[in-house]
């Protein structure tokens, strides 16, 4: 069953402010899957991206292609070990209202070779459906207007000219 699920939609290149989806930009979705925490990283534009990665979402409505879609899924809640560790997640209830949610993922993993000062990007949430099946809406930060979720392309789909700027000190 699908609880909900975070998302982090980002640009690699700040200095870039196309409305376009441009190479080196990105989705991490954190959430749980069959019992576990896995992350999923789209990488939507990367012409080096090997065939077996790439999806194309599909709907009779529209199409979003993604260059590159790699899983993330612990054997426990840590992927990778030592100075390896791509992604590592946990998870937990709290009072059965909600969860906390932790999650390391280094810089390199999304796509960074130093730590950024600003980051083009958008932040939110995922709900499921009264089935706890699939995604019903998006609510993000940089998109005041809740997002309906019609199929499996819409939700799939990222919106670069509604993010705002990140700015790290």
């Amino acid at each position: 069953m699908f609880h909900f699920a975070i998302e982090f939609c980002y640009r690699t290149d700040a200095g870039n402010r196309s409305p376009d989806v441009i190479r080196g930009d990105r989705r991490l979705v954190l959430g749980r899957h069959r019992g576990e925490w896995v992350a999923v990283l789209y990488d939507y534009v990367n012409p080096d991206a090997p065939s077996d990665r790439q999806m194309v979402f599909e709907s009779p409505v529209l199409t979003t292609p993604v260059a590159d879609v790699r899983l993330f899924r612990p054997p426990d809640v840590l992927i990778g070990w030592g100075e390896d560790i791509d992604v590592e997640l946990s998870g937990e209830k709290q009072g059965g209202a909600g969860w906390v949610v932790e999650a390391f993922v280094p810089w390199r993993v999304l796509g960074f070779s130093d730590v950024p000062s600003k980051i083009p990007c958008d932040a939110g949430l995922m709900i499921p459906d009264s089935g706890g099946v699939g995604v019903q809406r998006r609510i993000a930060w940089g998109d005041p207007t809740p997002l309906p979720v019609s199929d499996v392309a819409w939700e799939a789909r990222i919106h670069p000219g509604r993010w705002g700027i990140m700015t790290l000190r």
